[in-house]
């Protein structure tokens, strides 16, 4: 599945370091070709110049560059599950599934994680901190 990078994305990506990536592993039609009936090419277009405002890159394909540009310097737990949080003043305390224990100065987790888990993890403080969260919905 493509994600579209373009209008203020394009700066983004840009002080992000990855724009050149992302330009290298765009996707998008280079040729088109017309064919007939017998499957045969009447005519083709070659796409000399994409545009450069513009890119589609693989959802995966971003994700790796994301994760690769940031893994030395973050620490991502997989496959597990947090339970409780609790903020004290110079830190974050945070209980895990598995029964292990971690203190952080910040903790990041997705939206997908709020949404499950925001009633259980944070009672109302979840509105306190994030605010309502809308409901995405993407149509393919």
């Amino acid at each position: 599945m493509p994600v579209d990078i373009k209008d203020q994305t394009i700066d983004i990506v840009k002080r992000m370091g990855l724009f050149e990536q992302i330009k290298a592993k765009r996707i998008g039609v280079k040729k088109w070709e017309f064919k007939n009936a017998d499957n045969v090419t009447e005519k083709s277009l070659v796409m000399e110049n994409l545009l450069d405002n513009q890119f589609e890159i693989e959802r995966n394909t971003l994700l790796n560059l994301l994760f690769d540009s940031i893994k030395a310097d973050v620490q991502f737990i997989f496959n597990n599950s947090i339970i409780a949080l609790n903020e004290t003043k110079e830190s974050i305390e945070v209980a895990f599934k598995d029964g292990s224990q971690q203190t952080y100065d910040l903790v990041f987790f997705t939206i997908f994680a709020i949404r499950n888990n925001k009633r259980k993890l944070y009672g109302n403080k979840c509105k306190e901190w994030v605010g309502e969260l809308p409901n995405y919905k993407t149509n393919y």
